[in-house]
């Protein structure tokens, strides 16, 4: 074993973790392309009922579908890697366009979401956690299990039938709810951050160095800011990565209740009307955003842990 700085066991495990994420994604796009080709057929959701072979046999060769399976899978792969993805096959528009413009969308989303999900989630664990130490979780812990358990889609019914429609704050529908929806999105991540780390804040209280500070008198708020946040900030950087990529995926329910021209209602009506272009350029767009992210957040990770600082040495 050869010791190195901190920056080059980082910088090797982020080049591992985004070789192994991008090589995930190419078998994905692998497994789509094939699926496909051997299952999909968007001839019949294309043409009407009552088309005429010939035009079943013309709009199969203008998509390439007469052509063997396997030459259409290699073409389509290797050009989804190259990051050409051709046109949607419902739309006739380009795919990587119809995803950047939904996309955009998404962001906007994710740009309300974050904020509340990143920082209400933590501060609702801390707060958990410092009841729970003083023997008075009470009812502000059975409300944040409890939240945990509510479905989503009924939240966000009830949401726009008190906002939206009786309130009149917002509108019920379209982009216009990106406040609204981003809010519920939100507070439903920090709801599952908040009881995910304050479990993990419990535990490391029953640390040996922790019980060691509180026997020297140190306070409890001491305690946390010095001794727990560091190692549950890695679990924080890892479970919030997840997170990120769940939001630039979009959220379905939201979506669909507020009728949010998302990432994700895009990829359902490309699954449902099989626009595999557009299907594949979207599944790229989501897995190279989340791999980056991954990768990053497991960067931060390693240096915020501080029961890695052990583990410098390379073999």
């Amino acid at each position: 074993m050869t010791w190195a700085p901190p920056w080059a066991w980082v910088l090797r495990g982020a080049v591992l973790r985004a070789a192994a994420g991008f090589a995930w994604l190419a078998l994905v796009l692998l497994a789509l392309q094939w699926v496909a080709v051997y299952t999909f057929d968007p001839v019949a959701a294309l043409l009407p009922a009552d088309a005429s072979a010939v035009e079943v046999r013309a709009l199969r060769e203008a998509l390439g579908l007469d052509r063997p399976a396997v030459v259409r899978v290699a073409e389509a792969l290797l050009r989804s890697l190259r990051g050409d993805f051709g046109e949607s096959w419902r739309l006739r528009q380009p795919a990587w366009d119809l995803v950047r413009q939904h996309l955009d969308f998404t962001l906007r989303l994710a740009g309300v979401a974050a904020p509340v999900a990143f920082a209400g989630g933590p501060t609702l664990a801390v707060a958990l956690a410092f009841v729970q130490v003083r023997g008075r979780l009470g009812g502000l812990g059975t409300l944040a299990l409890a939240a945990q358990g509510v479905p989503g889609f009924a939240v966000a019914v009830l949401a726009v039938h008190l906002v939206a429609v009786q309130w009149r704050l917002a509108p019920a529908s379209g982009p216009g709810t990106v406040w609204l929806a981003g809010l519920l999105l939100g507070s439903g991540m920090a709801v599952r951050t908040a009881v995910l780390l304050e479990q993990r804040l419990a535990r490391l209280h029953q640390e040996p160095f922790v019980l060691a500070a509180l026997a020297r008198g140190v306070r409890p708020g001491e305690v946390y800011r010095r001794h727990l946040v560091r190692p549950a900030l890695g679990l924080f950087l890892g479970y919030g990565s997840l997170q990120a990529g769940f939001l630039l995926s979009g959220s379905l329910v939201v979506e669909t209740v507020f009728a949010y021209p998302g990432l994700g209602s895009l990829l359902v009506s490309a699954a449902a009307s099989r626009d595999v272009p557009v299907l594949t350029c979207g599944v790229a767009a989501v897995g190279t955003t989340f791999v980056v992210v991954r990768t990053v957040a497991d960067a931060l990770q390693r240096l915020a842990d501080p029961r890695m600082h052990d583990r410098w040495a390379l073999p």
